[in-house]
């Protein structure tokens, strides 16, 4: 009775649901691809610039003894040790007591350092020649 039918099929049904899998299985890779397409090569990754003014600002509110530069900025920590940014190349890297080479952002064209009231302001050129700002105050010292 079903044997002349022309309807949907066993075969068939796998073979929709393996087209589908094919196609659900490279989505990750074309959302990837087009992501990486958003941002120039040469440009901060907006998630990198976020963690390092975070970083930045977790820092400079329990620093203390400031000594800001164009380039660079040190200052005490709470340990007593003096910590440093400054520009590397084209990176912006972090030193303890004048050692180390953690690097913070990459892709860096140029930074500055400006002292504000109550802190310091931090402009940032990437190689793609956007500019990123960001300021940080500094509450040692502060009374409550």
């Amino acid at each position: 009775m079903y044997s002349k039918s022309e309807g949907y099929t066993f075969p068939n049904m796998l073979l929709s649901l393996l087209v589908f899998i094919l196609i659900a299985a490279a989505f990750p890779l074309f959302l990837s691809f087009s992501l990486k397409l958003t941002v120039p090569a040469k440009d901060l990754r907006p998630f990198e610039w976020h963690l390092a003014v975070k970083q930045l600002q977790r820092e400079f509110a329990e620093g203390r003894d400031f000594v800001i530069k164009p380039q660079e900025i040190s200052f005490k920590n709470t340990n007593g040790q003096t910590v440093s940014y400054q520009k590397y190349a084209s990176l912006i890297r972090r030193q303890v007591d004048g050692k180390g080479h953690e690097v913070i952002l990459q892709n860096i064209y140029s930074i500055s350092f400006l002292e504000v009231r109550g802190g310091t302001m931090l402009t940032v050129n990437s190689l793609a020649r956007k500019e990123y700002t960001a300021s940080f105050r500094s509450f040692a010292g502060v009374g409550i």
